[in-house]
């Protein structure tokens, strides 16, 4: 499949609108048209690449900006959003020279120990104390809205009580 002038002179345009410095400068894609560029990722396959070798720049760019990388903040000098950090040498720093049956042993203690019984009850009873208080303060407030409920009662029945005695008197 060979590929035809006017496919060439799209792709072509593309790597000169996304690769180029001075073009890429002025062209800050918002969240749409970057969708929109990402599609031709599917289109990039080998033997488009071998027909077009600069295509493989413009593929380089799709992947940047599929990972959220800003290029053309980075070519002039702004810090980047993404930021990538070779972890393994720290994990093996991390993991040399350690006894890791004397670490198990020590979390084994720490953690499921005396020691944590202990700290264990305490939160338990903290917690147990705190519940105790809550349901007092609900008790009250219900005690409070019996109380008050009962005396609007009592007033409710002690002025009608008046009302009638005025009504019989007069």
């Amino acid at each position: 499949m060979k590929i035809t002038q006017l496919d060439g002179q799209v792709w072509l345009s593309l790597v000169n609108l996304l690769v180029e410095p001075a073009c890429r400068a002025r062209y800050n894609p918002d969240e749409f048209r970057k969708s929109c560029i990402l599609k031709l990722q599917r289109h990039l396959h080998e033997l488009l690449l071998d027909q077009l070798p600069v295509l493989r720049q413009l593929s380089r760019v799709l992947d940047e900006m599929s990972l959220g990388v800003n290029s053309a903040a980075a070519t002039n000098g702004a810090s980047s959003r993404l930021i990538l950090e070779q972890v393994p040498e720290l994990r093996e720093a991390l993991l040399r020279n350690k006894s890791w049956p004397a670490i198990a042993k020590q979390q084994q203690q720490q953690q499921f120990g005396p020691a944590a019984r202990q700290i264990a009850q305490d939160r338990l009873q903290s917690l147990l104390q705190s519940f105790e208080m809550m349901c007092q303060i609900e008790q009250q407030q219900q005690q409070q809205q019996q109380g008050s409920a009962k005396a609007a009662a009592a007033a409710g029945l002690g002025s009608s009580g008046s009302s009638s005695s005025l009504l019989e008197g007069g």
